[in-house]
């Protein structure tokens, strides 16, 4: 088969969008047991295109996922900031439970938590990690 171009991984924490071209070994890959499926996987990060039962399909299937701008919008909704701080503080709350003042009532009553921005940090950091970024 010629020499395919293949776009680059569209992970944005990939490393392999520190080179202008696309990184060597970003390759076709072909199940060993499940012959003839193939499929394009990042030699970088966890990425992998979906299965195709050709390699230019397999090649089709990567070069028309997600776009950069895409996965750019994704990077800075992951990325705390200023704007992410502003968008995300206040949005998430749970309720706590507590005991009903009233001695007729022993139903508990609800009280609103807001998440604090430290915590929501910490979801931005496990979704990013899982997302496979390089910290």
């Amino acid at each position: 088969m010629d020499k395919v171009t293949l776009l680059p991984c569209p992970n944005p924490w990939c490393g392999s969008h520190d080179d202008d071209a696309v990184p060597e070994g970003e390759d076709i890959w072909q199940h060993p047991a499940l012959s003839p499926v193939y499929r394009v996987q990042c030699p970088y990060c966890p990425v992998k295109g979906p299965t195709a039962s050709t390699e230019q399909q397999a090649i089709t299937a990567w070069n028309t996922r997600a776009t950069a701008p895409d996965s750019e919008k994704l990077r800075e909704a992951l990325t705390p900031s200023g704007d992410t701080k502003a968008a995300y503080s206040g949005e998430f709350k749970f309720d706590v439970m507590f005991p009903s003042l009233d001695e007729d009532d022993d139903e508990p009553v609800p009280h609103p938590v807001t998440v604090p921005w430290d915590t929501i940090k910490e979801i931005m950091a496990a979704i990013a990690s899982r997302a496979g970024a390089s910290s």
